[in-house]
């Protein structure tokens, strides 16, 4: 026997690709709806579909390669036009562009539980509805008993349950439920037709991406749906790959989350720098070199999902599907920007000692002459470098991590956050007595502030950066 690792087999009874089981013992693949199961208690013993002795159930991992696939071509499409382009051009490049980034976004979360579909019925999608309902009613599709009609439509085909009743007024859809006949369609010609209704209905679904996930997500609820009916009928079932399947649901979850915080936090950080260069205090410098130029329109909002090129790619300098992996596989340290063995003996005492502080800063002086601001440094001789002003520059940053600590415990996101902060201050400078590490360096005595959020900006500089 051997086990398969994808689902794109054809099934043995409608002869349709995407079959979502295998027998154990003669190989065959079916769909879930096309699956006699035994009754309550019965063990399986006999594959359905060829009598061949079976040892039972073997469920189907859901499989990623569609969406992946879809994710590489989201992410490979054209996203500026040439200086040559006519006005039209950079139009439809501009158009490509915000298609583009919503596939993304899309995609992002194509393993979460997408946004509930609107819109128009096509008419391939109202002929596969009126089919779900017709096996629906006849009780012979793999779904728990009791089901409602109205949960189990809005389940199947993804879409808001009030896009249900304004297509449907006078269904009734919650007033009926679920009363199993034979649990499966027997008929090959009428699991044909299902099959085909259903793929003409994903195939009427223009935009691949959306496609794939809503194809992606309708293979997750039949599967469950199956989970469920064996779970309550004592059927068998070899489901550790297809847990295993839904822990990567889980963690591409995760991990899309991580994403969409990330580009609202290079937001908000860039628009911050951005409003700070615009008035700075007296020695505070702010390098703006490098920033992508924001959005006419642009509004920075902590609570939206605007989409903007992965803050991974801007800190770490990673691109591609590997990014976030980049970002959250495990560490055996801590995270630093411009390490040094200065900074890491600071945090290499902070975890002998449980000393609960998490991140630290690292300014270094740095002499800028006064008469020859435009003038290069290496072309500078020596009577023009002693008459210049000492200036504190970003020497480097560590952050502890918690996962590698017991003593420091902060969330993900906090963690996430210091390492921001440590990307922000990069861009300041400071003369003595300016800035808290100018004022330091001025007093020479060290200080301890608290609630620095209702701080003055001239007081605490980089204070959007750390809230």
């Amino acid at each position: 026997f051997t086990q398969s690792t994808s689902n794109s087999g054809n099934c043995v009874h409608c002869k349709i690709g995407s079959a979502d089981i295998q027998i154990l013992g003669c190989n065959c693949l079916l769909h879930t709806r096309c699956t006699r199961l035994t009754f309550a208690g019965e063990p399986f013993v006999a594959c359905p579909h060829c009598k061949s002795a079976s040892k039972g159930i073997y469920l189907l991992p859901l499989s990623f390669k569609e969406i992946d696939e879809e994710a590489s071509k989201a992410a490979a499409v054209t996203v500026a036009p040439k200086s040559s382009e006519s006005v039209k051009s950079k139009a439809t490049s501009r158009e490509k562009r915000s298609a583009s980034s919503q596939d993304e976004e899309l995609l992002s979360t194509a393993v979460e539980e997408p946004e509930p579909r609107t819109g128009r019925w096509t008419p391939e999608e109202t002929a596969f509805v009126d089919e779900l309902i017709l096996k629906f009613g006849d009780g012979v599709i793999p779904v728990p008993q009791g089901e409602k009609l109205h949960d189990f439509l809005a389940s199947i085909l993804l879409c808001k349950g009030s896009r249900l009743t304004k297509k449907m007024k006078n269904a009734k859809l919650s007033s009926k439920t679920f009363q199993k006949t034979l649990g499966y369609i027997a008929d090959v010609g009428e699991a044909l037709e299902f099959s085909a209704l259903e793929e003409a209905f994903l195939l009427s679904i223009p935009c691949p991406v959306q496609r794939s996930v809503i194809k992606f997500h309708m293979q997750r609820r039949w599967r469950e749906f199956f989970c469920q009916v064996c779970s309550d009928t004592n059927q068998s079932l070899d489901a550790d790959a297809w847990l295993n399947s839904i822990e990567e649901v889980e963690r591409r979850s995760s991990l899309a989350k991580i994403a969409s915080r990330m580009k609202k936090r290079k937001q908000l950080i860039q628009h911050a720098i951005r409003k700070d260069s615009e008035s700075p205090e007296t020695g505070v410098i702010i390098d703006c070199n490098g920033l992508a130029e924001p959005s006419p329109q642009y509004h920075p909002d902590p609570e939206s999902d605007e989409s903007e090129d992965s803050l991974l790619s801007y800190y770490f300098g990673v691109e591609g599907p590997d990014l976030l992996e980049e970002y959250c596989k495990p560490s055996n340290g801590d995270h630093s920007s411009n390490p040094s063995t200065f900074l890491q003996k600071v945090m290499k005492f902070f975890s002998d000692n449980n000393v609960p502080f998490e991140h630290v800063d690292l300014w270094t002086p740095s002499y800028v002459p006064v008469s020859s601001a435009g003038e290069n440094w290496s072309s500078m001789n020596h009577s023009s470098t002693c008459n210049a002003k000492c200036r504190l520059v970003f020497g480097g940053c560590a952050t502890v991590n918690p996962r590698n600590n017991q003593a420091h415990r902060f969330s993900s996101d906090e963690y996430f956050a210091m390492i921001s902060f440590g990307k922000y201050s990069e861009r300041f400078s400071f003369e003595i007595g300016s800035g808290l590490p100018g004022r330091i360096v001025q007093s020479g005595i060290s200080t301890w502030d608290q609630n620095i959020q209702n701080a003055p900006h001239k007081y605490f500089e980089r204070i959007v950066g750390a809230i």
